[in-house]
């Protein structure tokens, strides 16, 4: 284990607490207990040391493994699977988004079109900010209605989500036009929507 964990791996594992974390991990794999045929590397007994052999029973032993390993192997818990699992189908979507072929001649054109068609649409259902002053007076704070408070803080920080959205929204409109310079942030959410990502 010492040779494993302070010199194969613990030379480039700088830090002393994940040397340390390093080490106890590899105490559950070089211990005298894998000897024990009961002995198993995860709770559901796919992994486990093989019995002693010659070079080719452990190359079918090694072909015998998922060819996806479950989160178990190594100690996650099973919902890290649903983890991965919505990382790789965003991935590939996003992938296939981006080898779509655009369209040939006027493609800048229609893609202007485009954009300008989501942002009216967008914007035609994003509602106008909400009237904090006047849910302040119908919700007043009292030590009985907690909630009031909650309310008027969720409306606040809901109106500036509405009002970036909408600016957003209508500068990226300009920015086609040709009114505004096309900042950084306007052109990575003109590439998203027109993508069919959200920005």
């Amino acid at each position: 284990m010492y040779l494993t964990g302070e010199c194969n791996y613990g030379g480039r594992v700088t830090d002393a607490f994940d040397r340390r974390t390093l080490l106890t991990i590899l105490a559950d794999y070089y211990t005298e207990k894998i000897f024990d045929d009961s002995y198993t590397f995860s709770p559901s007994g796919l992994y486990y040391s093989p019995k002693h052999g010659e070079y080719e029973s452990y190359m079918e032993f090694a072909r015998g493994f998922p060819q996806f390993p479950e989160p178990e192997i190594f100690g996650f818990h099973s919902n890290a699977a649903i983890t991965k699992d919505l990382n790789d189908t965003a991935n590939t979507l996003e992938a296939i988004l981006l080898t779509q072929q655009q369209a040939g001649g006027g493609a800048d054109a229609d893609q202007d079109e485009k954009v300008r068609r989501i942002a009216d649409n967008i914007l035609s259902e994003v509602p106008k900010p909400f009237d904090v002053k006047s849910a302040e007076q119908k919700y007043p704070v009292k030590y009985e209605q907690s909630m009031n408070t909650v309310l008027t803080q969720e409306l606040i920080r809901f109106n500036v989500l509405i009002r970036t959205i909408r600016s957003s929204l209508e500068n990226l409109k300009k920015a086609i036009k040709g009114e505004v310079l096309l900042s950084s942030d306007l052109e990575a959410a003109l590439g998203q929507l027109i993508d069919g990502k959200v920005p």
